[in-house]
């Protein structure tokens, strides 16, 4: 199977220059972490300073893995 989100998010680079993102993987290839940043979000940190982070370690789905959704 591809590596759907990376396809996704490097197409998002096209669209978006400022567009940035890291992922790590496991041993078997399982993607472990992953991060972006949009421009948008680049420009809201620009003009407001500051940042929200979220810990994401408390709840794991079924397959041990945790599940970060967040709307602002």
């Amino acid at each position: 199977m591809p590596n759907l989100h990376l396809i996704f998010l490097n197409n998002l680079t096209i669209i978006d220059p400022m567009m940035f993102y890291r992922n790590m993987v496991d041993a078997k290839k399982r993607l472990e972490h992953l991060f972006w940043c949009d421009g948008i979000m680049q420009d809201g940190y620009k003009l407001f300073g500051d940042m929200l982070a979220f810990d994401a370690t408390y709840g794991k789905n079924k397959y041990q893995f945790q599940w970060l959704y967040s709307l602002v």
